[in-house]
């Protein structure tokens, strides 16, 4: 394949030496054409340079074109087939003319010649089309009539300065030499007309072969005017310097072929909609092409120009006109694409787009105005169940009633937008905290009517958080991330409506920086899968709980830590506040629940067979749906349910003890373990004791901080063993760090120890390679804090 792409060059670059070579002899014999006539004879001199060299350029262009590389499209292709035909047709006429009609004492008019030269120009029409198309793309009719527009009217120009002349007719003149005399001009006129659309459409983007290609059409064009006027006035002479005109076109023809480097395709819709400068810019040789024409027409009232002109005028004229229709309708489309772009399709509000564009006019307007601007996220609770329940269809139409019912309850001049889901957002501009917050309340009020969807009545409810900024006071980021903040505030709000808090400590010296954190801990844990790994994510973090007895392992405790974007691994104590102050804390329980299962599956498949501990927050322990989501989750994982222990605190169960408990009790029939930790630091703990389906308990570490060392922490500590044991249950003594406290925990009772003196919280992979996890006595180690 290489050779012949090789060989296919060889040829070309050789027909063009030919073709080039050629044009140079027949061009320098031009000036000493009579000297060589007188010497070696017309005749001779004819059959040599006229027919001989001169056909030779064209038959070695004509190869040259044919040897065009393999790999083309096959529009390409055929554009250049027809070239390649075209140059034949003309070498054939210079072939008829130079051997049959110049011996002749008398030639008829028109001739054969004649039919094969006009054959050049349809040729060279389809040759130009399907070139140009293969390597320009996307011609929508917008971009042809520029061309039209363009190309007729210089043609009209033109026609008006020389057709006539060209075109003059003695009396008694026959009809078919009349139709042949004016095809010359009007295919001339046609191919003028061709190239300068050809030549706006395509402008400076043009490639090198296209521009050569063009240029050789023209020449011959040019060639042609000049020689037909110089017929008109008797002064052509064959063999002339009008005749290297021709030579010299077709040599650009071949050279137009010549091997070039792949390169990308012209977008011709590009090229006229994305010119610097404007529209104005774009369309002004159009606009001067059908002025032009507009005066030409009125100039040439009286026959003063002649009825070619006229037409060319007409079409130019014609396109213009139709060009300006397709303008006014694509000018109407894109106010609907603008308007579309800036739409939620299902409610018809404004869209995120629209809101994020309001807010910036929203704030620049606030600071020339001096007034706030308020912003209210709103979040449907209970959407999901409504979607999961009765299908996506009736949730739209919940969707599309409560934005009706919402839009009743604003403000002239409130935007109410949909964001996506069921996460709306209303800008309030010039509206302060206080007047925000009451719009809230309306609209919490507004949803305790239930929705009559398809005749049925459905109840949501909303939350709504609330973020003010005062002129200058932020940018439109600011205002977003703040009613974020509230809105996932007011889930855990009885009114259901907060305001960001500004002396809550996110906006102190490093307020930017938690509340970037914040905004990362989002998109970990509740954002779309796309964002998750580059906002940071949670890790899990693995300490043993030691059997006393023996200091053999008897558990171990899944502590969630957050591994961030820049790598830092962040503890607890820096970003638990902030889930909990973003309503975030189920979805970090949902992360250290899978998290969790998945360590137990691990443990297992290296003979590991303790149980994993994780500890649960109040609002998963209210969950009713938790035990079948557990479930779940060790199914899919193929994990024994007494492989995973709940934790919770005492002060958990404050809110709704019942309701907790019958959670608990659902997970204890699954067969998973619950445990209660930080015991005797809460409320009634006694009471929890006797009423909780708890199996295990876990006393706080303030209480053997003591041991050893003050009989009155020993004493406590003997009387917790003896009560919990009673009630069948497993005690853990948390906050162990020295072996001395260990061994006097072993002496009072306590079952586990879990703490720094056998290892602080290590990953997985460095868990499994511990002394521990694979089956030695627990033995101090060094104790290694996290940062």
């Amino acid at each position: 394949m290489h050779s012949q792409s090789s060989a296919r060059t060889r040829v070309r670059v050789g027909a063009l030496v030919v073709a080039v070579l050629g044009s140079a002899v027949f061009t320098a014999a031009v000036p000493f054409r009579s000297r060589l006539d007188a010497r070696f004879g017309a005749d001779a001199m004819d059959l040599v340079l006229d027919f001989g060299v001169f056909n030779l350029v064209y038959v070695a262009t004509a190869v040259c074109v044919l040897a065009v590389r393999r790999g083309i499209t096959r529009r390409e292709r055929f554009g250049w087939w027809a070239l390649a035909a075209a140059l034949v047709s003309s070498t054939a006429g210079n072939a008829w003319y130079t051997l049959v009609l110049v011996p002749a004492d008398t030639f008829p008019y028109p001739s054969p010649a004649d039919y094969l030269y006009l054959a050049w120009y349809p040729l060279g029409y389809v040759a130009i089309f399907f070139l140009l198309t293969a390597r320009v793309g996307r011609f929508p009719l917008s971009v042809w009539l520029d061309g039209l527009v363009a190309g007729a009217g210089a043609a009209a120009l033109a026609a008006a300065v020389w057709f006539e002349p060209l075109t003059a007719q003695s009396p008694g003149t026959p009809l078919v030499e009349i139709v042949v005399n004016m095809a010359y001009p009007v295919f001339d006129l046609l191919l003028v007309c061709l190239l300068l659309g050809v030549a706006y459409i395509v402008r400076t983007a043009a490639q090198a072969w296209l521009l050569v290609l063009g240029l050789g059409f023209a020449v011959t064009g040019v060639a042609d005017v000049i020689s037909a006027i110089q017929i008109v006035d008797g002064t052509y002479i064959e063999g002339g310097w009008i005749d290297t005109g021709w030579l010299w076109a077709v040599a650009l023809l071949a050279a137009a072929c010549l091997p070039r480097r792949k390169v990308e395709s012209v977008d011709a819709l590009a090229l006229v909609t994305q010119r610097t400068g404007g529209s104005l810019r774009v369309m002004a040789v159009p606009l001067a092409s059908a002025a032009g024409s507009l005066a030409l027409l009125q100039l040439g009232q009286g026959d003063r120009f002649p009825p070619v002109s006229g037409v060319f005028a007409a079409a130019c004229i014609l396109g213009a006109g139709i060009r300006a229709a397709l303008t006014f309708r694509d000018l109407a489309r894109l106010a609907d694409v603008h308007r579309e772009a800036r739409t939620d399709d299902l409610t018809r509000l404004a869209n995120r787009r629209e809101l994020y564009e309001a807010a910036e006019r929203a704030l620049n307007a606030a600071g020339r105005k001096n007034t706030p601007t308020s912003l209210l996220l709103i979040d449907l609770d209970g959407f999901k169940e409504v979607n999961d329940s009765l299908g996506h269809a009736m949730g739209d139409e919940l969707l599309v009633a409560f934005a009706r019912r919402t839009e009743a309850a604003l403000r002239p001049g409130d935007l109410l937008a949909r964001l996506g889901g069921d996460e709306f957002a209303i800008l309030a501009s010039g509206s302060d905290t206080r007047a925000a917050i009451e719009l809230g309340w309306r609209l919490v009020a507004s949803t305790r009517e239930p929705y009559e969807v398809s005749d049925v009545r459905l109840s949501v409810d909303v939350s709504v958080g609330v973020a003010t900024l005062a002129p200058h006071g932020g940018s439109r980021g600011d205002l977003l991330r703040q009613a974020d903040v509230a809105m996932y505030q007011a889930k855990g709000s009885p009114q259901r409506v907060s305001a960001f808090d500004t002396t809550a400590g996110i906006d102190d010296d490093a307020g930017g920086e938690r509340l970037a954190l914040l905004t990362r801990l989002r998109e970990g844990l509740a954002g779309d899968a796309g964002h998750r790994s580059a906002a940071g994510h949670v890790e899990l973090h693995l300490q043993p709980k030691v059997a006393l007895v023996d200091g053999r392992l008897d558990g171990v405790e899944a502590l969630a830590r957050w591994r961030d974007q820049d790598g830092r691994l962040l503890p607890p104590a820096e970003f638990l506040p902030l889930v909990q102050r973003g309503g975030l804390l189920p979805a970090l329980a949902a992360e250290v629940l899978g998290g969790a299962v998945r360590i137990a599956r691990e443990l297992r498949s290296h003979d590991i067979q303790v149980p994993v501990a994780v500890n649960l927050s109040a609002v998963d322990i209210h969950d009713q749906a938790l035990p079948g989501r557990v479930a779940t989750l060790l199914a899919r994982e193929q994990v024994a349910p007494s492989a995973l222990v709940v934790e919770l605190t005492e002060d958990s169960l404050v809110t709704d003890p019942d309701a907790a408990a019958g959670v608990l009790s659902a997970l204890r029939e699954l067969g998973v373990r619950v445990s209660l930790d930080d015991f005797g630091t809460g409320y009634s703990s006694l009471a929890y004791l006797r009423r909780l389906p708890v199996d295990e308990v876990k006393l706080d570490r303030s209480f053997t901080i003591g041991v050893g060392v003050d009989d009155d922490a020993d004493s406590v500590i003997q009387h917790t063993v003896g009560l919990v044991h009673a009630l069948g249950l497993h005690l853990v003594a948390e906050g162990v760090e020295d072996e001395e406290t260990a061994h006097r925990l072993r002496e009072l009772g306590c079952d586990t120890g879990q703490g720094f003196l056998w290892a602080a919280p290590v990953p997985l992979e460095e868990f499994l390679a511990s002394p521990l996890a694979n089956g030695a006595p627990g033995r101090p180690t060094a104790v290694r804090l996290i940062g």
